[in-house]
Protein backbone atom coordinates (compact mmCIF):
# COMPACT_ATOMS: atom_id res chain seq x y z
CA UNK A 1 0.00 0.00 0.00
CA UNK A 2 1.25 3.74 -0.77
CA UNK A 3 1.59 5.61 2.05
CA UNK A 4 -0.40 8.58 -0.22
CA UNK A 5 -2.96 6.35 0.06
CA UNK A 6 -6.61 7.19 1.81
CA UNK A 7 -7.31 4.31 4.31
CA UNK A 8 -11.60 4.34 4.81
CA UNK A 9 -13.60 2.50 7.10
CA UNK A 10 -16.90 1.46 6.67
CA UNK A 11 -19.86 -0.17 8.50
CA UNK A 12 -23.13 -1.57 7.97
CA UNK A 13 -25.35 -1.86 10.81
CA UNK A 14 -28.27 -4.75 9.82
CA UNK A 15 -30.34 -6.23 11.79
CA UNK A 16 -29.10 -9.98 10.83
CA UNK A 17 -25.38 -9.13 11.10
CA UNK A 18 -22.49 -6.07 11.02
CA UNK A 19 -20.49 -5.80 7.98
CA UNK A 20 -16.69 -4.28 8.08
CA UNK A 21 -15.24 -2.87 4.89
CA UNK A 22 -11.59 -1.34 4.63
CA UNK A 23 -10.38 -0.27 1.27
CA UNK A 24 -7.76 2.33 0.08
CA UNK A 25 -8.21 5.63 -2.11
CA UNK A 26 -5.10 6.46 -4.12
CA UNK A 27 -5.14 9.86 -5.64
CA UNK A 28 -6.53 8.46 -8.96
CA UNK A 29 -9.52 7.72 -6.85
CA UNK A 30 -8.44 3.79 -7.52
CA UNK A 31 -10.26 1.78 -4.45
CA UNK A 32 -9.08 -1.62 -3.33
CA UNK A 33 -10.47 -3.37 -0.49
CA UNK A 34 -7.68 -4.59 1.93
CA UNK A 35 -9.87 -6.06 4.68
CA UNK A 36 -13.48 -7.48 5.29
CA UNK A 37 -14.84 -8.61 8.67
CA UNK A 38 -19.14 -9.57 9.71
CA UNK A 39 -20.25 -10.84 12.83
CA UNK A 40 -23.78 -11.72 14.25
CA UNK A 41 -26.12 -8.35 15.22
CA UNK A 42 -27.08 -8.50 18.71
CA UNK A 43 -28.23 -5.73 20.34
CA UNK A 44 -30.48 -4.00 17.04
CA UNK A 45 -33.81 -4.60 16.38
CA UNK A 46 -35.09 -3.36 12.66
CA UNK A 47 -31.99 -1.55 11.99
CA UNK A 48 -32.38 0.31 15.90
CA UNK A 49 -30.16 -0.27 18.29
CA UNK A 50 -31.78 -1.71 21.76
CA UNK A 51 -28.89 -2.93 23.82
CA UNK A 52 -25.73 -0.52 23.43
CA UNK A 53 -23.36 -2.90 25.02
CA UNK A 54 -24.53 -5.73 22.93
CA UNK A 55 -24.44 -3.66 19.54
CA UNK A 56 -20.83 -2.43 20.58
CA UNK A 57 -19.46 -5.88 21.10
CA UNK A 58 -21.30 -6.43 17.29
CA UNK A 59 -19.49 -3.80 15.63
CA UNK A 60 -16.62 -4.75 17.80
CA UNK A 61 -16.31 -7.84 16.03
CA UNK A 62 -16.44 -7.19 12.93
CA UNK A 63 -14.28 -4.39 13.19
CA UNK A 64 -11.38 -6.61 14.43
CA UNK A 65 -11.65 -9.23 11.45
CA UNK A 66 -11.76 -6.25 9.41
CA UNK A 67 -8.29 -4.95 11.03
CA UNK A 68 -6.61 -8.28 11.27
CA UNK A 69 -6.76 -8.71 7.61
CA UNK A 70 -5.86 -4.61 6.72
CA UNK A 71 -3.33 -4.40 9.07
CA UNK A 72 -3.61 -0.38 8.69
CA UNK A 73 -4.60 2.64 10.22
CA UNK A 74 -8.27 4.08 9.96
CA UNK A 75 -7.87 7.53 7.93
CA UNK A 76 -11.83 7.98 7.60
CA UNK A 77 -14.82 6.43 8.64
CA UNK A 78 -18.28 5.79 7.33
CA UNK A 79 -21.09 4.21 9.01
CA UNK A 80 -24.61 3.06 6.75
CA UNK A 81 -27.88 3.32 8.42
CA UNK A 82 -31.46 1.43 7.68
CA UNK A 83 -34.21 2.93 6.59
CA UNK A 84 -36.08 2.75 9.19
CA UNK A 85 -34.02 5.64 11.08
CA UNK A 86 -35.32 7.88 8.05
CA UNK A 87 -38.00 10.70 6.80
CA UNK A 88 -38.00 12.28 3.63
CA UNK A 89 -39.36 15.11 2.06
CA UNK A 90 -38.64 17.23 -0.74
CA UNK A 91 -37.45 21.23 -0.52
CA UNK A 92 -37.15 24.12 -2.76
CA UNK A 93 -34.30 26.65 -2.99
CA UNK A 94 -34.07 30.09 -5.71
CA UNK A 95 -30.88 32.72 -5.93
CA UNK A 96 -30.36 34.89 -8.29
CA UNK A 97 -26.97 34.87 -10.26
CA UNK A 98 -24.84 38.59 -10.15
CA UNK A 99 -22.66 37.71 -12.74
CA UNK A 100 -25.08 36.23 -15.44
CA UNK A 101 -23.07 33.16 -15.45
CA UNK A 102 -23.49 30.25 -12.88
CA UNK A 103 -20.47 29.22 -11.30
CA UNK A 104 -20.28 26.60 -8.07
CA UNK A 105 -20.50 29.62 -5.57
CA UNK A 106 -24.24 29.82 -7.04
CA UNK A 107 -24.78 25.98 -6.99
CA UNK A 108 -23.61 25.85 -3.25
CA UNK A 109 -25.98 29.29 -2.29
CA UNK A 110 -28.98 27.32 -3.92
CA UNK A 111 -28.43 24.14 -2.05
CA UNK A 112 -27.69 25.92 0.96
CA UNK A 113 -30.81 27.80 0.58
CA UNK A 114 -32.84 24.50 -0.33
CA UNK A 115 -31.19 22.99 3.06
CA UNK A 116 -32.57 26.05 5.03
CA UNK A 117 -36.07 25.76 3.13
CA UNK A 118 -36.31 21.64 4.18
CA UNK A 119 -39.17 21.30 6.59
CA UNK A 120 -37.94 20.59 10.30
CA UNK A 121 -39.14 17.32 11.31
CA UNK A 122 -39.04 17.16 15.31
CA UNK A 123 -36.66 15.16 16.72
CA UNK A 124 -34.61 14.51 13.07
CA UNK A 125 -31.51 15.82 11.97
CA UNK A 126 -30.44 16.39 7.72
CA UNK A 127 -28.53 13.28 6.83
CA UNK A 128 -28.46 14.28 2.92
CA UNK A 129 -30.02 17.16 0.86
CA UNK A 130 -29.74 15.68 -2.75
CA UNK A 131 -30.74 17.78 -5.61
CA UNK A 132 -33.20 16.11 -8.05
CA UNK A 133 -33.80 19.06 -10.81
CA UNK A 134 -32.25 22.28 -11.63
CA UNK A 135 -33.90 25.39 -13.06
CA UNK A 136 -32.25 28.23 -15.11
CA UNK A 137 -34.91 31.11 -15.69
CA UNK A 138 -37.80 29.00 -17.44
CA UNK A 139 -35.11 25.92 -18.35
CA UNK A 140 -36.35 23.09 -16.90
CA UNK A 141 -34.30 19.74 -16.30
CA UNK A 142 -30.96 20.71 -16.22
CA UNK A 143 -28.29 18.52 -15.35
CA UNK A 144 -25.32 20.38 -14.60
CA UNK A 145 -26.33 24.37 -14.55
CA UNK A 146 -22.39 25.13 -14.25
CA UNK A 147 -20.89 27.48 -16.88
CA UNK A 148 -24.79 28.35 -18.16
CA UNK A 149 -26.03 31.62 -18.16
CA UNK A 150 -29.09 33.35 -16.92
CA UNK A 151 -30.03 35.27 -13.97
CA UNK A 152 -31.92 32.81 -11.32
CA UNK A 153 -30.92 29.23 -10.51
CA UNK A 154 -33.32 27.46 -8.79
CA UNK A 155 -33.13 23.63 -7.42
CA UNK A 156 -35.34 21.20 -6.05
CA UNK A 157 -34.21 18.34 -3.85
CA UNK A 158 -34.74 15.37 -1.68
CA UNK A 159 -34.23 15.90 1.91
CA UNK A 160 -33.55 12.08 3.35
CA UNK A 161 -33.49 13.04 7.75
CA UNK A 162 -32.70 10.52 10.53
CA UNK A 163 -34.20 10.39 13.33
CA UNK A 164 -31.90 12.03 16.58
CA UNK A 165 -32.41 9.95 19.49
CA UNK A 166 -32.36 6.87 17.10
CA UNK A 167 -29.09 7.97 15.72
CA UNK A 168 -27.81 9.01 18.94
CA UNK A 169 -28.02 5.39 20.11
CA UNK A 170 -26.41 4.33 17.42
CA UNK A 171 -23.34 6.66 18.17
CA UNK A 172 -23.28 5.42 21.97
CA UNK A 173 -22.86 2.04 20.48
CA UNK A 174 -20.01 2.95 18.25
CA UNK A 175 -17.92 5.18 20.54
CA UNK A 176 -18.03 2.02 22.78
CA UNK A 177 -16.68 -0.01 19.80
CA UNK A 178 -13.78 2.74 19.76
CA UNK A 179 -15.36 3.88 16.29
CA UNK A 180 -15.91 7.65 15.21
CA UNK A 181 -17.59 7.99 12.77
CA UNK A 182 -17.11 11.03 10.13
CA UNK A 183 -20.44 10.53 7.82
CA UNK A 184 -23.50 8.51 8.36
CA UNK A 185 -25.32 7.77 5.31
CA UNK A 186 -28.38 5.92 4.18
CA UNK A 187 -28.26 2.50 3.50
CA UNK A 188 -30.70 2.49 0.37
CA UNK A 189 -29.04 5.13 -1.24
CA UNK A 190 -25.47 4.08 -0.95
CA UNK A 191 -26.61 0.69 -2.06
CA UNK A 192 -28.63 1.97 -5.28
CA UNK A 193 -25.72 3.86 -5.95
CA UNK A 194 -23.58 0.79 -5.48
CA UNK A 195 -26.14 -1.17 -8.14
CA UNK A 196 -26.68 0.84 -10.75
CA UNK A 197 -25.98 2.20 -14.03
CA UNK A 198 -25.71 5.13 -15.21
CA UNK A 199 -28.19 4.98 -17.66
CA UNK A 200 -30.83 3.07 -15.63
CA UNK A 201 -30.45 6.15 -13.21
CA UNK A 202 -31.24 8.09 -16.61
CA UNK A 203 -34.25 6.15 -17.48
CA UNK A 204 -35.73 5.79 -14.46
CA UNK A 205 -35.34 3.05 -12.04
CA UNK A 206 -36.31 1.58 -8.46
CA UNK A 207 -33.99 -0.24 -6.76
CA UNK A 208 -35.50 -2.51 -3.80
CA UNK A 209 -32.81 -3.67 -0.46
CA UNK A 210 -35.15 -6.33 1.34
CA UNK A 211 -33.15 -7.02 4.32
CA UNK A 212 -34.00 -8.87 7.77
CA UNK A 213 -36.28 -7.15 8.92
CA UNK A 214 -37.40 -4.14 6.70
CA UNK A 215 -37.42 -3.00 2.98
CA UNK A 216 -36.31 -0.16 1.44
CA UNK A 217 -37.48 1.62 -1.96
CA UNK A 218 -35.44 4.10 -3.82
CA UNK A 219 -36.60 5.73 -7.02
CA UNK A 220 -34.18 7.30 -9.60
CA UNK A 221 -35.47 9.23 -12.49
CA UNK A 222 -33.41 11.69 -14.72
CA UNK A 223 -30.02 10.08 -13.21
CA UNK A 224 -31.06 11.39 -9.57
CA UNK A 225 -32.51 10.68 -5.94
CA UNK A 226 -36.50 11.29 -6.47
CA UNK A 227 -38.13 9.07 -3.30
CA UNK A 228 -36.87 6.82 -0.56
CA UNK A 229 -39.60 5.02 1.56
CA UNK A 230 -39.04 2.33 4.18
CA UNK A 231 -41.15 -0.75 4.75
CA UNK A 232 -41.25 -2.58 7.28
CA UNK A 233 -41.52 -6.27 5.64
CA UNK A 234 -37.95 -8.04 5.31
CA UNK A 235 -36.79 -11.51 4.42
CA UNK A 236 -37.27 -12.60 8.40
CA UNK A 237 -40.69 -12.93 7.58
CA UNK A 238 -39.95 -15.71 5.17
CA UNK A 239 -38.36 -17.70 7.96
CA UNK A 240 -41.20 -17.17 9.94
CA UNK A 241 -43.49 -17.65 7.40
CA UNK A 242 -41.68 -21.56 6.76
CA UNK A 243 -41.30 -22.53 10.40
CA UNK A 244 -44.80 -22.22 10.82
CA UNK A 245 -45.98 -23.99 7.86
CA UNK A 246 -43.49 -26.77 7.44
CA UNK A 247 -43.50 -27.02 11.68
CA UNK A 248 -39.49 -26.75 12.24
CA UNK A 249 -37.49 -24.30 14.13
CA UNK A 250 -36.59 -20.96 13.33
CA UNK A 251 -32.94 -21.49 12.28
CA UNK A 252 -34.11 -24.93 10.45
CA UNK A 253 -36.57 -22.78 8.59
CA UNK A 254 -33.75 -19.84 7.88
CA UNK A 255 -31.11 -22.67 6.13
CA UNK A 256 -34.03 -23.83 4.06
CA UNK A 257 -34.19 -20.01 2.50
CA UNK A 258 -30.87 -19.79 2.16
CA UNK A 259 -30.48 -23.06 0.71
CA UNK A 260 -33.70 -23.66 -1.73
CA UNK A 261 -34.90 -20.26 -2.46
CA UNK A 262 -34.96 -19.97 -6.54
CA UNK A 263 -37.05 -18.53 -9.39
CA UNK A 264 -35.62 -21.80 -11.13
CA UNK A 265 -38.43 -24.18 -11.73
CA UNK A 266 -39.18 -26.56 -8.93
CA UNK A 267 -38.25 -30.40 -8.99
CA UNK A 268 -39.09 -33.82 -7.42
CA UNK A 269 -36.66 -32.95 -5.08
CA UNK A 270 -37.18 -34.17 -1.01
CA UNK A 271 -35.87 -31.99 1.44
CA UNK A 272 -35.38 -33.55 5.31
CA UNK A 273 -36.44 -31.68 8.20
CA UNK A 274 -34.38 -32.26 11.26
CA UNK A 275 -36.48 -33.73 13.78
CA UNK A 276 -37.11 -31.32 16.41
CA UNK A 277 -39.24 -31.27 20.68
CA UNK A 278 -40.89 -34.59 21.12
CA UNK A 279 -40.86 -35.86 17.31
CA UNK A 280 -38.48 -39.34 16.83
CA UNK A 281 -37.61 -39.22 13.69
CA UNK A 282 -36.78 -36.51 10.61
CA UNK A 283 -39.30 -35.53 8.51
CA UNK A 284 -39.65 -35.00 4.45
CA UNK A 285 -40.95 -32.24 2.43
CA UNK A 286 -40.82 -31.24 -0.86
CA UNK A 287 -39.17 -28.56 -2.55
CA UNK A 288 -42.29 -26.98 -4.39
CA UNK A 289 -44.06 -27.05 -0.35
CA UNK A 290 -41.16 -24.56 0.44
CA UNK A 291 -40.85 -22.79 -2.62
CA UNK A 292 -44.99 -21.96 -2.29
CA UNK A 293 -44.19 -20.90 1.04
CA UNK A 294 -41.23 -18.68 -0.11
CA UNK A 295 -43.65 -17.54 -3.61
CA UNK A 296 -46.67 -16.94 -1.23
CA UNK A 297 -44.97 -14.39 1.20
CA UNK A 298 -42.40 -12.41 -1.88
CA UNK A 299 -45.96 -11.86 -3.66
CA UNK A 300 -47.52 -9.85 -1.49
CA UNK A 301 -44.47 -7.66 -0.14
CA UNK A 302 -43.87 -6.78 -4.12
CA UNK A 303 -47.76 -5.81 -4.50
CA UNK A 304 -47.43 -3.68 -1.52
CA UNK A 305 -44.26 -2.03 -2.86
CA UNK A 306 -46.14 -2.01 -6.22
CA UNK A 307 -48.87 -0.04 -4.48
CA UNK A 308 -45.93 2.36 -3.12
CA UNK A 309 -44.50 2.95 -6.06
CA UNK A 310 -47.53 3.70 -7.85
CA UNK A 311 -48.10 6.27 -5.12
CA UNK A 312 -45.12 8.12 -6.45
CA UNK A 313 -46.73 9.47 -9.70
CA UNK A 314 -43.55 8.29 -10.65
CA UNK A 315 -44.31 5.69 -13.30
Amino acid sequence: MNLQDHTILGIDIGSHKISAIITTKDSNNHIEVIGVGKAPSKGIQKGLITNIDLASNSIKQALTLANQIAGTEIDSTVVSISGSYIQTTDSYGVVNIPNKEISLDEINRVMQMANHNANELPDYEKLHVIPYEFQVDKQNNVDDPIGMSGSRLEVKAHVISANSISLGNLKKALKKAGVKPDNFVYTGYASSIAVLEDDEKELGVATIDLGSHGCELNIFLNNNLVHSEFLEIGSNSITSDLAMALHTSLDVAEDLKIKYATLKPCSDTQITIPKIADEEVNRTVSLERVLQVIYARLEETFIIIAKMVEKTNLQ
